[in-house]
Formats: C-alpha cells, sequence, structure tokens
C-alpha cells in the first residue's frame, strides 16, 4: 500500500488527486491511503475531504483550530498547525508527497517534507519550487 501526503489538498491539483486515488481505490482496494491533508483556508472542505479519505492527520493554520479541533478528532484525525507543527512533517510516515500549494509558500513546506525518511517519490505541481 501506497502512503500519500497531499499538501493543498482543497485546490484543484489536491482535488483531482484525491479524486484518483479513491477511484483507484474502487478498482483495486487499499492500493493507496492517504495518511495526511493540509488546506490554507478551506478548513470545511478539508473536514469533507477527511470523511472520504479516512486520513490520520491535517496540517492547518493556527486560525481554525479552535473552530475545528474537535470535529477532527471526532475522527480520530491528529490537528496539526502550519505555523507550529509543520516540523512533524518530517515524522508522518508518506511514501509519496504531492504538493499542489500555489506560490513559494510551498517552499515553507519544502524544506520539511524533503527531510522525511519515509518518503519515495515527491511530485511538484508548482513552477516556484521547480524554480
Amino acid at each position: 500500500m501506497t502512503k500519500i501526503a497531499v499538501f493543498g489538498s482543497t485546490g484543484s491539483i489536491g482535488e483531482k488527486t484525491l479524486n484518483i486515488v479513491n477511484y483507484y481505490n474502487t478498482k483495486h482496494p487499499n492500493s493507496f491511503q492517504i495518511t495526511c491533508l493540509s488546506c490554507n483556508t478551506n478548513v470545511e472542505k478539508l473536514y469533507n475531504q477527511c470523511l472520504i479519505a479516512k486520513t490520520k492527520c491535517v496540517l492547518i493554520p493556527q486560525s481554525f483550530v479552535e473552530k475545528w479541533k474537535d470535529k477532527f478528532n471526532l475522527l480520530n484525525i491528529s490537528v496539526l498547525t502550519i505555523e507550529q507543527d509543520i516540523k512533524t512533517i518530517s515524522q508522518i510516515q508518506f511514501d509519496t508527497a504531492i504538493v499542489g500549494i500555489s506560490g513559494f509558500s510551498c517552499l515553507y513546506y519544502l524544506q520539511y517534507i524533503i527531510n522525511n525518511n519515509s518518503l519515495k517519490k515527491l511530485c511538484l505541481a508548482n513552477k516556484e519550487s521547480i524554480v
């Protein structure tokens, strides 16, 4: 089973990634597991994605934690904050990271993602990170 983390899951790249994973898993059960999802502002959409993906961890801005933490905890999902817990990305188990974060802000994530010992594939959908 390939474990996938989707950073920027509520954007178009993240949505398409989750759609492909869900479709493929219906044809070949348990091929992929979404272990972590993140978003910048659309936490409600992220929550709905978690209901489908059954992820173990989310990464959200601190400003949303008070409103959403209990809802995620009811689903047994760990809530990490971008501002305080991003360094723990290197400790989350995932084989593949899909980075669909726009602009230079993706570089903030990348510095921690690339230090993850379980990482085998890094998929970038962002021209700033490649330049």
